[in-house]
């Protein structure tokens, strides 16, 4: 309903300094508006404790002598209003001081075909699982959308909170997703889950992940969907036969794990249309946001952008955009975003923001996400104290999905104090190093990273490419049946430690790894499970490194099995090119289940492989010649290792603490 200036409509989404529109200048915008073709109905003001109390939108009074507002009117709220029946807008405004909220005691519906606008208060509290709460926009043109900037736009019709606006959205809780209690075949329409979820009723839809092995080329797009026909505890009737299989996986040491399943019901929404997405901004505000039980459909505009499409930037499911502090307490939990074009959760520059037990479902763009550098020289947008917790990133792709090439379900960016556990990504597509997980290059954020779970995705479990100081701590997670590696480690030189985690079933093997240990800060990885299930040529791949170092990385306390030519191979360089670096190895008290070493005969003579404290005789380490035969010898001079720092202590089973399911 406003419309900014050309330097702000085209400012970057990372950069733009354009101030936003002050808030009278709106209102007069949006009374302009009205007087061309509409009518601006303000609600009376009123003081009322309580919501029953409030002055109802269907009462005459409320809006003195204007009348209640009239269909495709553009309404102010400037004081507190009760919404007790089902309204057609051109557009909504919740002033500063305003309280916009719906009956918890009505099912009730906003269509607008215009912004709602949020200084004051929205809230959406149904009283009952029955009641529903709707907000939907109409009618959106996604070709007229601008993006970026830091001010309302009309053309970029969405949910916009601002200054001191709050949402507080809380539907009835449910569970929002959890595990099968074993593997499921397909035709079943019964199936019984490993927990008593909670809220969950007949008719509610809900989908089930895949857990396939990687032999079957689909194992990551093999989702199930169905409707609850009738719930009894844990056993729930599906509508429809489940169309695939979905296999319970034993990833060893006890953890047998099964398929999520995700309820995608709210009575909470807010939704664009099929043929119009919307979004939610919430600019700068002073006020922490609660949303809790809701679901948001049909977000993230994309325009043409020649056979393909783009997203618009800046137009995401929930974007907190440069609330600083302001940001601070704001909870989204047990959130649905579905069916989206863009990006889900996006705290950009918003420190202290929870996201627990949410979801995203059928997403474009990766999910969970932040700003990145523009580039490796620029410092990244940082967020600070963001947790992810229970969260489920589950089929994501992009447009077109070759150039998928960094496509995650999660992306680590930069900050301090940040956390994700818990958190599992499945089904994400795209191409290249796409991954479930993402430590970005040049956001070298430091995260608490633990017991996740990356399955079934097209390429790796986890994929980094950073290079820095900072330490890294990656723990008790576990990647299986993804299609390339469980874990894809570059870039050049960085001090990330891995431990205490399995990388199962991944078609490529456990880990790839193209970086090497910094200088006197080693790169670290112990006590893994890596089982290739028969499907990979080795457990952990060394590829060509770049850049030399004088510190081995350590591999202490793993566990190679079901590869079928090596525990280690170093590959050295694929092509002609003569190998950059050499590559230096410790290996500490680890277990093989046959070949042990696999050497090419392009890697650098200056490379050396210490076992248990000595360095390996080279008869003991065996190559393949051109035609892939074992051969007993290695071209490589043994040599001294440089001296590295130790762990402390025996390697210890593997003790994970894979989540079943979800909290509510």
């Amino acid at each position: 309903m406003t419309a900014t200036s050309s330097t702000a409509a085209s400012a970057s989404e990372a950069g733009s300094l354009v101030p936003p529109v002050p808030r009278r200048q709106l209102l007069r915008a949006s009374l302009a508006v009205a007087a061309a073709g509409g009518v601006v109905a303000t609600a009376g003001r009123t003081s009322a404790v309580g919501s029953e109390s409030l002055p109802a939108w269907s009462d005459p009074a409320t809006w003195g002598t204007a009348g209640v507002p009239r269909p495709g009117s553009v309404v102010v709220v400037d004081f507190p209003v009760r919404l007790d029946r089902d309204i057609d807008v051109a557009g909504l405004h919740v002033e500063c001081g305003g309280h916009l909220v719906l009956d918890p005691q009505k099912s009730v519906t906003i269509r607008t075909s215009g912004n709602v606008e949020v200084c004051g208060l929205l809230e959406m509290r149904p009283a009952r699982a029955e009641v529903q709460h709707l907000l939907r926009f109409e009618g959106i043109d996604e070709r007229r959308f601008v993006g970026g900037g830091m001010s309302v736009l009309a053309s970029d019709v969405g949910l916009w909170i601002y200054e001191d606006g709050q949402l507080d959205l809380h539907g009835t809780p449910r569970t929002a997703w959890v595990r099968a209690a074993g593997g499921l075949s397909s035709g079943d329409r019964t199936i019984r889950l490993a927990a008593q979820p909670t809220g969950w009723r007949v008719g509610d839809e809900l989908t089930i992940a895949p857990t396939g092995s990687p032999v079957d080329k689909s194992h990551h797009v093999r989702f199930d969907q169905a409707t609850i026909t009738s719930i009894s505890g844990a056993v729930v009737t599906l509508s429809s036969a489940l169309r695939y299989g979905h296999p319970q996986v034993d990833v060893g040491d006890g953890h047998v794990l099964t398929a999520e399943v995700l309820n995608l019901t709210r009575n909470v929404r807010i939704e664009g249309t099929p043929e119009g997405r919307t979004h939610t901004m919430a600019m700068m505000v002073n006020r922490p946001s609660h949303v809790r039980y809701a679901s948001f459909r049909h977000f993230g505009p994309r325009k043409a952008d020649d056979k393909y499409t783009t997203a618009v930037l800046g137009r995401y499911g929930f974007h907190f955009h440069m609330c600083q502090g302001g940001s601070r307490g704001s909870v989204l939990e047990g959130v649905v975003m579905r069916d989206g074009g863009n990006h889900a959760y996006v705290p950009h520059l918003s420190d202290g923001v929870t996201i627990r037990s949410c979801i995203s479902y059928d997403t474009v763009e990766t999910p969970f996400w932040w700003d990145m550098a523009a580039n490796t020289r620029a410092d990244a947008p940082e967020t600070h104290d963001a947790l992810f917790d229970s969260c489920v990133a589950a089929k994501v792709s992009f447009d077109p999905a070759f150039r998928g090439y960094r496509l995650a379900g999660f992306n680590l960016g930069a900050g301090t104090g940040n956390r994700a556990t818990g958190c599992v990504a499945v089904g994400v597509q795209g191409s290249g190093d796409a991954s479930g997980f993402h430590w970005p290059e040049g956001s070298n954020g430091v995260w608490d990273f633990d017991t996740c779970i990356s399955h079934n995705n097209a390429r790796h479990g986890i994929f980094t490419w950073q290079n820095g100081e900072e330490g890294h701590l990656v723990s008790d997670f576990v990647c299986y049946h993804n299609g390339g590696y469980g874990v894809s480690h570059g870039a050049y030189r960085n001090r990330y430690v891995y431990r205490d985690s399995i990388l199962h079933g991944n078609a490529g093997g456990g880990v790839l790894l193209h970086a090497v240990s910094k200088d006197q800060q080693q790169l670290q990885f112990i006590n893994l499970l890596i089982n290739g299930a028969g499907l990979s040529e080795s457990a952990m791949e060394l590829t060509q490194h770049n850049t030399d170092t004088a510190n081995p990385t350590l591999i202490s306390g793993c566990r190679f099995r079901g590869y079928r030519k090596a525990g280690i191979w170093i590959t050295g360089p694929r092509d002609n090119r003569p190998p950059a670096a050499p590559d230096l190895l410790d290996v500490v008290g680890c277990e093989f289940s046959g070949n042990k070493f696999w050497i090419s005969d392009t890697v650098r003579r200056d490379s050396a492989v210490r076992v248990n404290g000595s360095t390996i005789r080279p008869q003991l380490l065996r190559r393949w010649d051109a035609e892939g035969r074992p051969r007993e010898q290695w071209h490589a001079r043994s040599k001294r290792l440089p001296s590295f720092r130790t762990v402390q202590g025996s390697p210890q089973p593997l003790s994970l603490a894979l989540r079943r399911s979800a909290p509510a």
